[in-house]
């Protein structure tokens, strides 16, 4: 898996990680509450993550932490969460802000053996957090964030992925 601490400009991309006991891929730290930090203009893109949280709870396929201005979250596949016991397959943190989280895939839900959410916004203070144009095959989420839009969320329920969703598939890792 990756994991990447306080940082700017960085690019996490084309990634492959799987059979993972925790998170995929992990941005960002500390629950802060300030609005500007350092961490800003970040962007995890075209990453495949799949069977993660085998062991551990509380992660994410992908999984921010912290303010991060000017951040996108964008062309992922996260697939097959082994557990929900907290988290989710998109996971901004308590204090995350600022991302864009769009053009996303979760699939593999049918796979989890508790309660998983494609999208885990579960703290007021995630905040200014927009999700938009993803795809999943579970209407499971939390989103009591702060300011924190959802539109043109699609829910596949008949494995029919339409050709956006099977193309960002197709394109990750």
């Amino acid at each position: 898996a990756v994991s990447v601490g306080y940082s700017a400009f960085t690019t996490i991309a084309h990634v492959e990680a799987r059979n993972l006991s925790y998170t995929g891929i992990s941005i960002g730290w500390g629950w802060s509450r300030e609005t500007r930090t350092y961490a800003s203009n970040n962007t995890v893109e075209r990453n495949r993550v799949r069977d993660f949280k085998r062991l551990l709870g509380d992660g994410g396929g992908i999984y921010a932490l912290g303010p991060q201005q000017g951040s996108r979250m964008r062309y992922n596949h996260v697939e097959r969460m082994a557990a929900g016991a907290g988290g989710g397959a998109y996971y901004p943190d308590e204090g995350s802000a600022y991302w864009e989280v769009a053009h996303n895939v979760f699939s593999g839900a049918a796979a989890c053996s508790d309660d998983c959410e494609w999208l885990h916004l579960w703290n007021p203070s995630i905040h200014d957090v927009s999700v938009h144009d993803c795809f999943t095959d579970t209407a499971t989420e939390v989103n009591v964030g702060t300011d924190c839009p959802e539109w043109n969320i699609t829910v596949v329920t008949d494995g029919a992925w339409p050709p956006e969703a099977q193309e960002i598939m197709n394109r990750a890792g």
